[in-house]
């Protein structure tokens, strides 16, 4: 944090890479329009020229500065600040088990800033919901990425969360966990997936009622998916108790169990 204020604070944040770096006589230029630092036509490295330009103009809405340092051959350094207002009171999102960036706590300018310093008290946030705890979960994604996120996210929550990186391996699982009396009672699947997809992994749930009883079963897909799918009509047939749309945030998966009894 740079400066801080009864009614603002100014941050400074920085995006360091280890790039090929830019010449010091670059570096002014590189913020101009349509400039780049390697302007001929066999340049490696493509673009317009417009993004540093664009993100100027947007820090300068912000009442910051943005600036860059770099080495030829080692790396970059990205600068800017941004002067945010502080709220007075916690800010609440239906839904969500906890007050989300509430008013900044008291820092001295120049401390490093980490999420500690924007959430509440523990005694501040609610007690999440007991049926909650321990509710097992799988997630069935083909992209590890996306399954590390949502495994987060569903953790957060206290649930227990189990992850398969496809179709076939989600219906083992879910057999396996039927058969060891620890049923899943919340399925997530991602809509595309190389050969079983997320429609026909809960059609072959449907299909097979002990794996079904009790659980509810969400797609994700992104919206042009959600529209196109020849099955985006027919969920509730296939015992799909709804579909969100991707990237997956926290508070579209919360909304989404809220609107399923679950939260």
């Amino acid at each position: 944090m740079q400066n801080l204020t009864e009614t603002t604070c100014t941050l400074h944040f920085f995006v360091r890479d280890t790039g090929i770096g830019i010449p010091k006589d670059k570096l002014s230029v590189i913020f101009e329009a349509f400039s780049q630092v390697d302007g001929s036509l066999t340049r490696e490295y493509g673009g317009t020229g417009l993004g540093l330009t664009l993100s100027t103009r947007l820090v300068d809405l912000m009442q910051g500065h943005l600036y860059a340092e770099s080495v030829p051959d080692q790396g970059s350094t990205f600068h800017f600040t941004a002067c945010f207002s502080l709220s007075e009171v916690a800010q609440t999102v239906p839904g969500l088990p906890y007050p989300v960036i509430p008013a900044l706590l008291p820092v001295a300018p120049g401390t490093r800033i980490s999420a500690a310093h924007f959430l509440p008290p523990l005694e501040a946030i609610p007690t999440i919901p007991a049926h909650l705890v321990n509710l097992p979960v799988l997630v069935v994604d083909d992209n590890a990425s996306n399954r590390k996120a949502l495994d987060t996210m569903l953790s957060s929550l206290k649930m227990q969360v189990s992850t398969a990186e496809n179709g076939e391996t989600a219906m083992d699982m879910l057999r396996a966990a039927v058969n060891n009396g620890k049923p899943y009672q919340l399925i997530l699947l991602d809509e595309v997936m190389p050969v079983l997809d997320g429609f026909k992994v809960a059609e072959l749930i449907k299909e097979e009622p002990r794996l079904s009883q009790g659980a509810r079963v969400v797609v994700m897909a992104s919206a042009k998916q959600l529209f196109d799918s020849p099955q985006h009509e027919s969920c509730l047939a296939l015992g799909i108790s709804a579909c969100i749309t991707k990237p997956v945030s926290q508070f579209d998966l919360i909304h989404a169990l809220q609107q399923n009894c679950l939260l």
